[in-house]
């Protein structure tokens, strides 16, 4: 149990620095081969690697020599790896902070948020979850994190580089497009170590941007039931098929076939993912058995039950609880967040009204009132 405990603990570990070791490792070894064949100090390094695999390529600074053109071919082709795929994916903990700051920003004014997800499916339909909605200020959070960048690219440019207002928005423009033409670019010590610094957090905030504005887009298209599955089309779809004469759409059918018409998700990854579970699961129940006799490696199945299994069903159970606490309190909250228009107090005022933004509001307490976001 203890051994075992442990080696989650490590492979979390591993699994959450082996990007960043990786990272590291490019970077000293591409840095200590350039100052060595190119003559030059780690500062105008770093600063070369960094144009090079953000594709914004200034070009004032280059290797120019043999080897060193030969190896920068290397450090293009797996520094740029390394910054789409190793350093976007971090994106997420973006995320998270803009959350936050967005909760507290609220929270500031005297606004609670709920998120649309946490209200209970089987209690508010989607004419009600519409009307709560207001996706100017969706688009606004979306897009705030590239303009807030694209704002402090353009004060540094104009300041600390002491260039003219159209120099420092030509720049500011040129760099984070990754056009980068070179001709006006940092020149000092302290402009390279900020540019190289910056590119890199370019890279995550411009990747999640990117992806929140269509998240964005495409939650508002679903939400409006545009590009849903036709019923009919559906039933007589599984019709054909043969499997049965009394057809029933299930909400697995209704799901998987959304997700396929709606260009969600690619039909071969579905039917991947169906020939799995049909071969997985042939004639038989997915259940602990199953799984023992596939990953067990030959442990008797009560011992593998008490090391492997069942203190995994323990952790799983403590978090359902946790999640089921925080679900029953959002509940309460969505309770009074959401109401019908004929549910008024003794007193004849709505409990719950919609202002013009097209937001239901409620008034829970003097200056408190809750909105989604």
């Amino acid at each position: 149990m203890i051994l075992s405990c442990g080696m989650e603990r490590v492979e979390w570990w591993w699994t959450h620095t082996k990007n960043w070791v990786a990272i590291v490792v490019f970077y000293v070894a591409s840095v200590g081969l350039m100052c060595y064949l190119e003559d030059i100090s780690v500062v105008d390094s770093v600063y070369m690697i960094t144009t090079t695999i953000t594709t914004v390529g200034y070009g004032d600074v280059s290797p120019s020599t043999k080897a060193g053109r030969l190896v920068m071919c290397v450090v293009i082709a797996v520094g740029i790896y390394l910054i789409f795929d190793r350093i976007a994916r971090y994106a997420a903990l973006l995320h998270a902070g803009i959350s936050v700051f967005q909760r507290r920003f609220f929270a500031a004014l005297g606004i609670q948020t709920v998120s649309i997800s946490d209200l209970p499916v089987t209690k508010h339909p989607p004419s009600e979850v519409n009307a709560l909605l207001n996706y100017k200020r969706r688009y606004f959070f979306a897009w705030f994190p590239l303009l807030f960048m694209f704002a402090v690219a353009f004060l540094v440019n104009l300041l600390h580089l002491d260039l003219s207002v159209i120099d420092a928005l030509y720049l500011t423009f040129a760099t984070l497009s990754t056009v980068g033409y070179g001709d006006v670019s940092p020149t000092n010590v302290s402009q390279r170590i900020f540019s190289s610094v910056f590119l890199l957090v370019f890279v995550v905030v411009a990747s999640k941007t990117i992806s929140d504005v269509v998240h964005v887009s495409l939650r508002r298209r679903i939400r409006r039931g545009e590009g849903l599955p036709d019923l009919e089309r559906c039933l007589l779809d599984k019709a054909a098929a043969g499997v049965v004469d009394d057809v029933v759409i299930t909400e697995s059918d209704y799901i998987v076939e959304t997700l396929r018409s709606g260009h969600l998700v690619d039909e071969h990854i579905l039917v991947a993912i169906r020939r799995h579970y049909f071969w997985l699961t042939p004639r038989r129940r997915l259940d602990a058995h199953l799984l023992h006799a596939q990953i067990g490696g030959g442990m008797d199945f009560d011992d593998w039950w008490d090391t492997y299994w069942k203190p995994k069903v323990t952790r799983a159970r403590a978090a359902a609880e946790t999640y089921k606490r925080r679900q029953s309190a959002l509940d309460k909250i969505a309770f009074h967040y959401i109401q019908d228009d004929d549910d008024d107090d003794k007193g004849g005022r709505p409990r719950s009204s919609l202002t013009s933004e097209g937001r239901r509001t409620t008034r829970l307490s003097k200056g408190m009132s809750i909105i989604d976001f």
